[in-house]
């Protein structure tokens, strides 16, 4: 019995990896609503992989489902406290629905377990910026901009225009 046991759970993970590719696959075709259902396959199959949690949210967010998005983020987090790409996810939503206490926390998180990820800074940046906290906001654009150093030529292109922007306000 414990044999076959054994043998149903690895066919259980790899069917639920299928999934996920499967479901990695809808998502850069923007077919989010597929993603959400074969996410849902793969969680079924087995329900301990935080990042078709965090992929399954990011859909869930894509369809308008914050709240959902949200509750998925945060089960990723449950199943692995260090996934920043959660915190930064589920940071974001919270940005956009103006929980900034939530958003700036997951976004503290982020950088404390990962304080090179550029990302985590120029997010936080916007909740600063948003809170009217100007100068907390080009500390960490600055910062966002220096860890980028001249890779990832548009994202260091945007954080660029946000600190312009953030200049021109003041002048």
């Amino acid at each position: 019995m414990q044999i076959f046991q054994k043998l149903l759970t690895e066919w259980n993970v790899m069917r639920a990896n299928a999934f996920k590719e499967y479901a990695d696959t809808y998502a850069m075709r923007g077919e989010h609503e597929r993603v959400v259902h074969t996410c849902t396959k793969a969680i079924h199959l087995n329900p301990d992989q935080p990042e078709v949690y965090n992929r399954r949210g990011c859909a869930r967010y894509q369809l308008g489902d914050t709240a959902g998005a949200i509750e998925d983020f945060t089960k990723a987090l449950e199943l692995d406290p260090k996934y920043i790409e959660a915190y930064l996810n589920r940071g974001l939503v919270y940005y956009h629905l103006d929980e900034l206490a939530d958003a700036m926390g997951d976004f503290n998180m982020a950088i404390y377990y990962d304080p090179k990820r550029a990302a985590a800074y120029k997010d936080r940046g916007l909740v600063d910026e948003r809170q009217g906290n100007d100068q907390g906001a080009l500390c960490d654009y600055m910062q966002s901009l220096a860890l980028l150093d001249g890779r990832r030529k548009r994202d260091a292109q945007e954080v660029a225009q946000l600190i312009a922007a953030l200049d021109g306000t003041h002048r």
